[in-house]
């Protein structure tokens, strides 16, 4: 697990007066900044993006946030890891229901009818309330890239081979397949270790 993932409402007090219509909502007193924050097991924060004018909601602020440009230009590190014997390649995020059933987050089940599942929501929901209660940093910068050595590539690309590795790793990163296949693979390494 790479971190858990959540957006925020962040509140802009001095928020400029002619920006408060791109701002404002009905259920906040002041303007508010939609923060995307990604927390390690420790709580320290290693990812934060502003979401835009507008962006109201988690997945509006993950469409536009830099969070897997690394691996869609296929400079990202590989972190392979192994689950209940299959092989995975990238690692991925806990995430709320919300957020879409890529290949990198796991999200918590909306309805657990067994005891595994049940289990697995309960371990979930205990570490994302967590980091929504601790999102403030404490004075320690963490960042991903240094937790791994991974060489830029030096290939030359032209711009075909870029839009079609784009693609690829597009592809890769919203496949639903492997979301489920390693949420299952999660949910019963736990049950078996637990």
């Amino acid at each position: 697990m790479l971190g858990s993932i959540d957006c925020m409402h962040w509140e802009w007090r001095n928020c400029p007066k002619a920006l408060h219509g791109q701002f404002k909502r009905r259920d906040h007193k002041y303007p508010t900044l939609m923060l995307e924050v990604v927390a390690d097991q420790r709580l320290w924060i290693w990812h934060t993006f502003f979401g835009v004018p507008g962006a109201n909601n988690d997945l509006n602020v993950l469409y536009g946030s830099p969070l897997f440009d690394d691996e869609l230009v296929d400079t990202a590190p590989e972190c392979p890891f192994v689950v209940n014997g299959h092989t995975y390649r990238k690692g991925y995020y806990l995430a709320d229901g919300i957020y879409p059933a890529w290949s990198t987050f796991v999200k918590s089940f909306s309805v657990a009818r067994d005891e595994s599942l049940k289990e697995f929501k309960k371990l979930q929901g205990k570490i994302l309330n967590e980091l929504s209660e601790y999102f403030k940093d404490e004075g320690f910068e963490v960042n991903v890239r240094d937790l791994f050595v991974s060489p830029t590539p030096q290939i030359q690309r032209t711009w075909v081979e870029r839009c079609e590795l784009h693609l690829r790793k597009s592809k890769e990163l919203r496949d639903r397949k492997t979301h489920i296949d390693l949420r299952q693979d999660l949910v019963e390494h736990l049950w078996n270790n637990h």
